[in-house]
């Protein structure tokens, strides 16, 4: 299943295949190579693990803000926006299929840092009253 970022500059419009990562900075050894002068050189990183996208800031100077909040590391969904100096990625969500779109617009997760809560005692079998609570 094909995951296709969209790169927004002005009016302008960009698409990129997510296969595995792509990078972003100004480089040329990067992916995707943005021109504006405040984009670090190695800026960012997106990758992908079976449906999910990830992004991960690579310590760049004047950083990465989801949806205008800055961050270091993010889970990227369906709805969100990276902007990075003004240039705005997001999914090209008329390539997903209707699962995946759900998938991905519904799926939370705990923003980096946060911790995450406890599992849950499993349910005791049928027929046997529950352990009493840990002192």
């Amino acid at each position: 299943m094909a995951i296709v970022l969209v790169l927004r500059e002005g009016l302008k419009k960009e698409y990129y295949n997510l296969n595995v990562s792509l990078k972003v900075g100004r480089h040329p050894r990067n992916d995707i190579v943005l021109t504006n002068t405040n984009v670090s050189s190695f800026h960012g990183q997106f990758y992908r693990s079976e449906d999910i996208v990830f992004y991960k800031d690579l310590e760049s100077r004047n950083g990465s803000y989801l949806n205008g909040s800055r961050i270091q590391f993010c889970r990227f969904s369906l709805n969100d926006k990276l902007d990075i100096e003004g240039l705005i990625f997001s999914i090209d969500k008329d390539q997903l299929t209707d699962d995946v779109k759900k998938y991905l617009g519904t799926v939370p997760v705990p923003p980096s840092g946060a911790p995450t809560p406890p599992t849950p005692p499993p349910a005791p079998p049928p027929g046997k009253p529950p352990l009493p609570p840990a002192a």
